[in-house]
């Protein structure tokens, strides 16, 4: 695999294979295999840095018992490391420029394309976060006014029962809001909660000489 068409074909082949179908852990196994196709090796496997910035195997092809690193080349995205393709059970150690130089391209290739996913995974979690705190914000905002014309309550005294309601019954406000919205906690359950707090205070001091 020595002629640039080779080359081209094979990071095609890893590009469509991590983007296009979004195989990731097949792109990294068919890293290994045209790693091997390059480099005089025994195996080969790949380690992806962790959140913690630790590099964790991912992936590895049949090493046939030899499990001596023999080199590496880090994966990169640009100037960020992403992780590593290590080489294993190979007896030649001082390689060609242009083979250093392919299995190089390949790895930064395969870097690329990790970091790209993670990055995109991460536009989606946040992207989920974002709308499921816009639902909850929608459903307050509606139990607040089913609330305010039920009780004859402002929204910030509405907004107060639902949170007084959530911490003595030990429910989230979401789940609250919603259940206000569909009928399940009547308001009025709300507003004899506040009653009944209201009704265990001690009278004043000289109000039953009074009522006398």
């Amino acid at each position: 695999m020595g002629d640039v068409q080779q080359l081209s074909g094979a990071l095609c082949v890893l590009s469509r294979t991590g983007l296009v179908e979004g195989d990731l852990d097949r792109m990294l196994d068919l890293l290994c295999d045209t790693a091997l196709a390059v480099v005089p090796a025994a195996g080969a496997g790949v380690l992806l840095l962790d959140d913690q910035g630790r590099l964790q195997p991912v992936a590895v092809r049949p090493v046939e018992s030899c499990d001596e690193v023999t080199w590496g080349v880090p994966m990169r995205a640009g100037t960020e490391l992403v992780g590593r393709l290590e080489m294993y059970g190979g007896g030649q150690t001082d390689l060609p420029w242009q083979t250093l130089a392919v299995t190089q391209a390949l790895a930064d290739v395969a870097g690329a394309i990790v970091h790209q996913r993670r990055v995109h995974e991460a536009a989606l979690r946040r992207a989920e976060q974002l709308e499921y705190a816009l639902e909850s914000r929608v459903l307050i905002e509606q139990a607040k006014g089913v609330l305010s014309v039920r009780l004859s309550l402002t929204p910030d005294e509405a907004f107060e029962h639902l949170r007084r309601y959530c911490r003595s019954h030990g429910q989230r406000l979401r789940a609250v809001a919603r259940q206000v919205i569909a009928g399940e906690v009547p308001p009025d359950a709300l507003r004899n909660g506040r009653a009944q707090k209201r009704s265990t205070r001690k009278p004043p001091q000289g109000s039953t000489a009074a009522a006398g």
